[in-house]
């Protein structure tokens, strides 16, 4: 992430706060997965998995995820993810609910990048942000509305 950088995707993970975060999972320890309406699913071979995830409190029992969780368990939520979730045993965060329409779609590239990049400039043009791990791990978010133009530019 150009954590330097001041866009406003950045701006959205500002104030995150480090909980322990109960949730389904599969009998693989991937999770969570949720319907269409969002509600959490509970498969009959899964149980509950627990991750360390930075999340910025939004009022009401909704959460934005704050940082991709890389070195947690597997687990299909990407920063900028919004749930609702309920304290539960010893203050960990019960999730209870997904937001469905949530503000950003994201992608997984390997490659490096850096501010000066002409991803990287585009990511942020459209509303974006990124992040890149291990040397060459790049999580992409870019809003929902810019999502077509996006495709539209990267595959020139």
């Amino acid at each position: 992430m150009n954590a330097t950088h001041e866009h406003c995707f950045y701006k959205l993970l500002a104030g995150a706060e480090e909980f322990m975060v109960s949730f389904p999972c599969t009998s693989d320890g991937e999770g969570p997965f949720w319907d269409k309406d969002g509600s959490l699913i509970n498969l009959p071979n899964g149980y509950q998995e627990c991750s360390k995830l930075l999340m910025v409190a939004l009022g009401n029992d909704m959460y934005r995820i704050a940082a991709n969780p890389f070195l947690e368990a597997p687990t299909t939520l990407n920063w900028g993810d919004e749930v609702f979730a309920r304290v539960g045993y010893e203050n960990t965060l019960e999730l209870t609910k997904i937001k469905t329409n949530q503000r950003f779609r994201h992608t997984i590239w390997l490659m490096q990048i850096d501010s000066e990049h002409s991803l990287s400039k585009k990511i942020h043009e459209l509303g974006g942000g990124w992040e890149c791990v291990a040397g060459g791990i790049v999580t992409i978010s870019i809003p929902n509305e810019n999502w077509e133009e996006f495709e539209s530019w990267k595959s020139k």
